[in-house]
């Protein structure tokens, strides 16, 4: 009796032993992250606008002081080259005043200047390698220098033009060393043709001259062309030109006044000339009608020269025409020139000779 009042009951015991587990095992909530407001997504934005502004200020500024350091370099190895240039050349002693007396010290003290002022050839090579190491493409900041260079050259951006340094010599101190010499220019008289002294044939020798010497505006050419004329005369008009006197050589300073004497020299009788000119006729035969058209103008300028009226070159020009051919010919009225007969004549030739069946040669 004593052993079951002091017994407990054990028949809730399992149920209250599995129920403490369930109870820790159970998660807790999560608290909820807080979005951040507009006013801090503006200001990251702005920060970070402002932090790549600086970045591309920064770097612009770091290339344009990499341009100016490149433009020294260039202009310090233009300075020495041109030093050991000088230095290379044998110097022109200037005489020493004979009231001035000379020593020995003075002239050790002017071999030692001189010593003193030689650039030994490893400082340029140096230099050399290090200004092209700038431009390089091996590296980064090469790479941005080799094509912000290419675009100054490109005119696409603002370029400094560096001062030569052969100017700043010459300016300083190059009063001895002689001027540069000139660009020399020659004529090979094989261009000119040969002329033998006929009167008849001076306009074509005159004008084979001129218009080798047109293609060259310069002073030095027409100089050159005028040197190659005496090599192109034969015969009488190489006599004549043995002949002149040097002062006459002077006073044919130019080509034109070159060509004024001989035309003094040699005079071509203008009638016979105009009538070679009126005359010449074209011939299907022989020569299409631009060659034709060539000859006939030429010879017109020669008598009525080079100012004579276009429109009638033109009428003579037609007038050398066959009179089937002059029919289908038609040369605008408001361009009646030698330009606009040319055009037309070689367009209707080939319908014409279709039409008669003339061929060059027949």
């Amino acid at each position: 009796m004593s052993n079951l009042d002091t017994t407990p009951p054990a028949r809730n015991t399992r149920s209250q032993t599995t129920s403490t587990p369930q109870c820790s095992s159970t998660p807790q909530a999560a608290t909820p992250a807080t979005e951040p407001t507009l006013t801090e997504i503006m200001t990251a934005i702005n920060a970070l606008k402002s932090s790549v502004n600086q970045q591309i200020t920064d770097t612009n500024s770091s290339f344009h002081a990499r341009f100016t350091q490149n433009d020294e370099r260039f202009n310090d190895l233009l300075g020495r080259l041109a030093t050991l240039e000088s230095t290379s050349r044998p110097s022109s002693h200037q005489p020493i005043p004979r009231s001035a007396p000379v020593s020995p010290t003075t002239h050790h003290q002017t071999q030692q200047t001189q010593t003193t002022a030689e650039v030994h050839p490893s400082s340029t090579e140096n230099l050399i390698s290090n200004s092209a190491a700038d431009v390089s493409l091996n590296t980064e900041s090469g790479w941005w220098d080799a094509q912000f260079r290419a675009a100054r050259q490109d005119g696409r951006g603002a370029s400094r033009q560096p001062q030569d340094a052969r100017a700043r010599e010459a300016q300083s101190g190059g009063y001895n060393q002689a001027p540069p010499p000139d660009k020399v220019l020659l004529c090979n008289p094989k261009h000119l043709g040969e002329y033998a002294g006929d009167p008849a044939l001076l306009k074509d020798f005159i004008g084979r001259a001129h218009d080798i010497a047109r293609m060259n505006p310069s002073r030095a050419w027409e100089m050159a062309v005028r040197a190659a004329i005496p090599a192109a005369l034969k015969d009488s008009a190489a006599n004549w030109h043995k002949g002149l006197t040097d002062d006459e050589i002077t006073s044919m300073a130019s080509l034109d006044a070159y060509f004024k004497a001989m035309r003094k020299a040699f005079p071509v009788n203008r009638s016979e000339l105009r009538k070679v000119a009126q005359g010449r006729q074209w011939d299907p035969h022989k020569e299409t009608a631009m060659a034709y058209s060539f000859d006939k103008v030429k010879l017109l300028r020669q008598v009525y020269g080079q100012g004579a009226d276009e429109n009638y070159i033109v009428s003579e020009t037609l007038e050398g025409l066959n009179a089937q051919m002059r029919a289908i010919v038609r040369v605008p009225r408001d361009d009646y020139t030698v330009s606009a007969l040319r055009i037309e004549l070689g367009e209707q030739e080939p319908l014409w000779r279709n039409l008669t069946g003339t061929r060059i040669g027949d």
